[in-house]
């Protein structure tokens, strides 16, 4: 036959003949490769070979199931697993992303028991409602390609699931060491010395095998839940090779090692163990717990922990990997609950093996110490860690040894065995064990942690004890090491490292106060509820509390406000004027300033980031003033943490009571006026914004009265004050920038034509502190404008409109002819009421009237009024998103009925043209149709009510009397939200004229000189949609909801931005000698080329990862545990990663990484990049794929 279907039929044939084709073909390939002798590194055999796998593993992973012949698939799986144990990082790095797929095609599935440990579901953390609306949509994109990808996908050949799994084992034994930097020489099977002599250094090798290691392990997971048995049984195989190399006259034998090379022999013992870790924490933790299969596997379970529990090591590099290692064992507890008691008792015997050096000391705060557990304190950390670790994975078994447990806890609490750092993650994992009990255990645990500290800084209800005033003064911090009857160590003295511990863990046990109980039905059933339409960013209401019964952190609540209230006033006065000369005078004043690792937090990578880490021009700190910086960080973090996690954990207490409110507010705000701009924003980060994001709807006017009434003035000040100094900074060319910049980084003194610095540096360059003021000035205003928006929208969205509400009738009295003046009661009729109920109206209306119950005068109000229309002038697309809800909010409270007459000519006068400016600044383009909608709800509903709405727009260049009464007819017979706004935006178009800015939104196109948030197209042929594309951009369209045209890739969509126009790109990797493996760069490259072609620079504050295809999709990667991980030591606070990564984020993150960093899930380029710069960058990107 001829026709559509039988073309179609042809070509599918045509393309299966190809792939049958490849695959014979690169089988053989594969083969030769193979029986050659291993290629050099560098060599262009070994590119071969790399280039070779990724072509395999690309077929394999999207191609080989419509192959029609078994036996040739089964061939090329079995080429490409030989390929997988090539005697090379680079081929290796090709070959296993192909697996995870290939592996869950056949119905690998990671275990139900991969569950958060505090028995919390996903969605729940901080990022949990963006990452659930995100496994939302993608399960629902999801079901019918997976199934259909189970039933047709490659099958693997008998065996090589197994043999993939001992192939995991072999790479992973190779790496030991290198992931923690541990030294591997006299390892038998370790590689890494090897390996180092592919990379320039031996950190490059790190990086390296640190995401490998981690897709192995992914892989060891899911062979693990199709192999259990061989899994269990390769485990404990390789358990008793590894205690075999321990042994008496074996390689690895400690005693048998010279006091020289005793380090040389730690360091391999825990290079050893570390290798043995990474194949048995991913092999326990996917064996299955119930059912036959978990019978079959207990053996192995018990073989491994008997002899982990038997083994007598000594150095802190061995006892910190032998603690991971009974780590990742806790789960064995699940299924043989004897193992509970002994795995707790094998943590304190190693806790008790090694001395505690300082037990006053701060923690270890040195990565590479900390990593690999060099240092006593460190290992005695990690053992602690492991211990918590243990609890939290399983803590209904250990719950029945609870009182055992606290004793031991007390036992080396009372002979001085703990440093704090050591008791708090003990109190949590005793806090952990109890809370299945109930909370009335979590009670008794609580109040046993709590006391000592209780009588110790609040010995009277009500009143803190005076040595933390004492010990925060500036003069006593000056002390040092010398202060105090005990001595010190770290930089200050012990009474003050005394006080730090217990604040620290007091934080500590009151985050682990909510216990793993079940809350009562009815609150659990109105949280899940709501949750399902919070966005990401707002935190859920606690709507209604739970009873206080239920709440075991309320029995704390006098006590620890008062400490608070105590910490806070010392801490805040040292910010003061009369703090700065104080700190001046004794030495002290670097200390108020950001340490060098802060600066980097807020710069770029670059000369600015490496000058910023190199101390900044400035001399090295004493001890003294990095310990006290650190100290008073500490404490004011915990005291806002504190306050925030009662507001969590205790809410039936907290929200009702005006005692509460009083505290808080007196705490957190006190001389506020003087704090530094960082110290402010964290203030409403971290207390803020989230108490009252938590607030019951009928306790709001209370907490909006305490936290806002104050701050809503002062902040319009500070915050003008701050955008003029950043406007200030930026008329410096960018030459002048880098010129200064790099004289101060070649003279290693301070730029910028001077010394002085500022808050943030301390003296240091003056370039730095102008890049981190900008940095913190805009994070400071997107939490403030998250504040106001929280205001306006306290449930996360405006709700739904009524039905039969519109625009009709609004306009009828105006264009009637009637009398234009305002109205006093506003419009006639329910029509408004309708129209503006769904607008935020109600929530400002009640904000309005609670913080005027403190300021009469109106300050308040104004204040935020003021600060949200400034900030549509401010280039920040995040703030402006936030401070619209706001104004739309505002806008709809003016425009009811009994809505202040004031209040609308402000509406008018103030909030219309700060719109109407808005649209001419360039960051404000993702944001055009919010913009347009305010005008447009302006002058549909204020306008005739009002003079100020009609006097704005007659002051329009081009707008006459005339051309307004048609505008207005025109409004009035519109029914639909969305066509006004067009008509509203016509208007403006045709209103542009002159000098003014509006003058470039008439432009026929968006050339050089059109920056405004509005871009008109060319107006071509019809039907010319995809030349358009190419061309020009319309931003409606895509605020409007327009579509992406399927067949686009990269390279047109930014063609039509005109970023490749005229340009030929060759991207050069430095070292060429040197495979780059791993596609995890992709986005990054890709944002990159963005940012150089537009000159855009990305956010500083924001790393990146993942794999981008032609057409713009952002692929899964590998290594998300440790790059998360990573970004977090390094002080990112941002990371964007692909959407399919998102499950690997909750079940594997720490929860400590995850509630530090926001993290954004991306499905293609375009979400990558409307994340990644200042105001976004819109391109329009394929976004249906089922795959994601």
């Amino acid at each position: 036959g001829s026709g559509p279907e039988a073309d179609a039929a042809a070509d599918a044939a045509a393309v299966v003949a190809g792939l049958v084709g490849m695959c014979r073909s690169l089988g053989v390939a594969a083969q030769h490769v193979l029986q050659a002798p291993p290629a050099e590194g560098g060599s262009e055999e070994l590119e071969y070979a790399r280039r070779l796998t990724e072509c395999m593993a690309s077929l394999a992973t999207n191609h080989l199931a419509v192959v029609p012949d078994p036996a040739l698939r089964a061939a090329f799986l079995e080429a490409l697993l030989g390929l997988t144990k090539y005697p090379s990082l680079a081929v290796l790095g090709a070959a296993i992303p192909a697996w995870p797929g290939l592996l869950r095609g056949m119905g690998a599935e990671l275990p139900g028991a991969f569950q958060r440990p505090d028995g919390k579901g996903p969605g729940s953390g901080v990022y949990g409602a963006q990452q659930a609306q995100t496994q939302a949509s993608a399960a629902a994109a999801d079901v019918s390609s997976s199934s259909s990808a189970a039933a047709g996908a490659a099958k693997l050949p008998d065996g090589a699931v197994v043999a993939l799994l001992e192939t995991t084992r072999t790479w992973l034994e190779q790496g030991a060491g290198v992931a923690q930097g541990l030294s591997s020489a006299g390892v038998p099977t370790a590689m890494g010395d090897q390996w180092e002599q592919e990379y320039e250094s031996r950190d490059e090798l790190r990086e390296a095998w640190v995401t490998l290691r981690a897709r192995l392990m992914e892989v060891t997971k899911l062979c693990t839940a199709l192999e259990p048995n061989a899994a269990a049984s390769s485990a404990a195989s390789r358990v008793s090779t590894t205690l075999a190399w321990l042994a008496p006259g074996a390689p690895l034998d400690a005693n048998a090692a010279s006091a020289e090379g005793r380090s040389a022999i730690d360091d391999a013992i825990g290079a050893s163990l570390e290798g043995v870790v990474s194949f048995i924490e991913p092999v326990v933790q996917a064996l299955p717990l119930t059912g036959a299969a978990a019978a079959s596997t207990t053996p192995a379970l018990e073989s491994m922990l008997t002899s982990l529990l038997a083994i007598d090591l000594k150095s802190p590099v061995a006892v910190s990997q032998l603690a991971r290692l009974l780590e990742a064992l806790g789960r064995a507890a699940l299924v043989r609950s004897e193992a509970a008691s002994a795995l707790l008792n094998r943590l304190f015997a190693l806790l008790g093996s090694l001395p505690v050096e300082d037990a006053g000391a701060p923690p270890v705060r040195a990565k590479a110490a900390m990593l690999a557990g060099r240092t006593v304190q460190a290992a005695r950390q990690r053992v602690c860690a492991a211990v918590l670790g243990v609890c939290a994975a399983a803590p209904n078994v250990f719950n029945a040894h609870l009182e055992a447990f606290a004793n031991q806890v007390e036992g080396l609490r009372a002979n001085g065995q703990l440093s704090g750092v050591e008791r708090g993650s003990l109190a949590e994992a005793l806090l952990a064990v109890a809370g299945p009990s109930g909370p009335a255990r979590v009670r008794d645990v609580l109040r046993w942690l709590l006391e000592p500290v209780r009588a110790r800084w609040v010995p009277a209800p009500g009143a803190a004890s005076g040595d933390i005033a004492a010990l925060a003064s500036l003069a006593e911090l000056a002390k040092g090491e010398t202060g105090g009857s005990n001595g010190g160590s770290q930089g200050l003295s012990a009474a003050h490292w005394e006080l730090f511990h217990d604040v620290q863990l007091a934080e500590r046990c009151l985050r682990r106060s909510g216990g793993d109980h079940e809350p009562s039905a009815s609150a659990e059933k109105k949280s899940t509820t709501a949750a399902a339409n919070i966005p990401a960013g707002l935190v859920q209401p606690v709507d209604p509390p739970p009873p206080v019964e239920e709440c075991p952190a309320a029995d704390h609540l006098e006590w620890v406000l008062t400490m608070c209230n105590a910490l806070c006033a010392s801490v805040h006065r040292v910010w003061t004027p009369r703090g700065h000369e104080e700190a001046r005078a004794v030495g002290l004043d670097r200390a108020l300033a950001m340490s060098p690792e802060e600066q980097a937090a807020h710069l770029v990578h670059g000369p600015a980031r490496t000058f910023a880490l190199s101390g900044g021009g400035s001399p090295p700190p004493s001890a003294t003033v990095t310990a006290t910086r650190d100290w008073l960080r500490g404490l004011r973090d915990a005291a806002y943490a504190m306050m925030t996690l009662l507001s969590t954990h205790a809410p039936g207490a907290f929200y009702p009571s005006e005692s509460v409110a009083r505290a808080v507010s007196d705490a957190a705000y006190r001389d506020l006026q003087h704090m530094h701009d960082r110290h402010a924003r964290f203030l409403l980060h971290a207390l803020a914004r989230p108490v009252l994001g938590r607030c019951p709807a009928a306790h709001r006017p209370l907490w909006h009265a305490a936290l806002t009434s104050t701050l809503s003035p002062m902040m319009t000040e500070r915050l003008a004050r701050a955008w003029a100094k950043v406007k200030a900074a930026t008329e410096l060319s960018k030459e002048e920038r880098e010129r200064d910049l790099t004289h101060a980084a070649g003279a290693g003194g301070i730029s910028g034509g001077g010394s002085g610095g500022g808050e943030n540096t301390g003296g240091g360059s003056i370039v730095l502190e102008d890049l981190i003021h900008e940095r913190v000035t805009r994070d400071l205003s997107r939490d403030y404008c998250a504040l106001l928006e929280l205001i306006a929208i306290p449930e996360g969205t405006f709700g739904r409109k009524t039905k039969g509400s519109g625009l009709t009738g609004h306009l009828a009295g105006v264009v009637g002819g009637g009398n234009d003046s305002p109205k006093g009661g506003g419009a006639k009729g329910s029509a408004m009421d309708a129209s503006t109920a769904h607008g935020g109206g109600k929530h400002v209306r009640d904000w309005m009237r609670a913080v005027a119950a403190v300021d009469a005068s109106g300050a308040p109000a104004r204040g935020a009024i003021s600060t949200a229309t400034a900030a549509l002038s401010w280039g920040d697309s995040e703030a402006v998103g936030r401070a619209l809800h706001f104004l739309r909010g505002v806008t709809a409270c003016a425009a009811a009925p009994d809505g202040d007459q004031s209040l609308r000519e402000t509406a008018g006068a103030e909030i219309l043209p700060a719109c109407i400016g808005g649209l001419s600044v360039p960051s404000n383009s993702s944001h055009q149709a919010e913009l347009l909608g305010l005008i447009r709800d302006a002058v549909v509903h204020l306008l005739p009510i009002t003079h100020s709405v009609s006097a704005v727009l007659l002051g329009l260049p081009g707008m006459t009397s005339e051309g307004l009464s048609g505008v207005l007819t025109d409004l009035a017979s519109i029914r639909s939200e969305k066509k006004a706004a067009n008509r509203v935006k016509e208007m403006l178009l045709q209103a542009a004229g002159g000098p003014d800015a509006l003058r470039a939104f008439a432009e026929a196109k968006a050339a050089a000189t059109s920056v405004g948030a509005i871009q008109v197209p060319v107006v071509q042929a019809p039907r010319a949609a995809a030349a358009a594309a190419a061309a020009a951009f319309d931003a409606s369209q895509h605020g409007a909801g327009g579509k992406a045209e399927s067949s686009a890739t990269i390279k047109t969509h930014l063609a039509g931005d005109g970023l490749l126009r005229g340009r030929s790109v060759h991207v050069h990797l430095p070292q060429g000698a040197i495979p780059k493996d791993g596609p995890s760069a992709g986005v990054t490259m890709c944002t990159a080329l963005v940012s150089l072609f537009s000159d855009r620079p990305a956010r500083s504050d924001t790393a990146m990862t993942g794999e981008v295809s032609l057409r713009g999709l952002v692929l899964p990667v590998g290594g998300v545990k440790e790059k998360l991980i990573a970004a977090h030591q390094n002080g990112i606070r941002r990371v964007l990663i692909p959407a399919r990564n998102v499950v690997d984020v909750e079940h594997e993150v720490p929860a400590a990484t995850r509630e530090a960093l926001e993290i954004v899930p991306c499905v293609t380029m375009a979400d990558v990049l409307e994340n990644a710069f200042e105001g976004g960058y819109r391109i329009d990107l394929p976004r249906h794929r089922a795959r994601m």
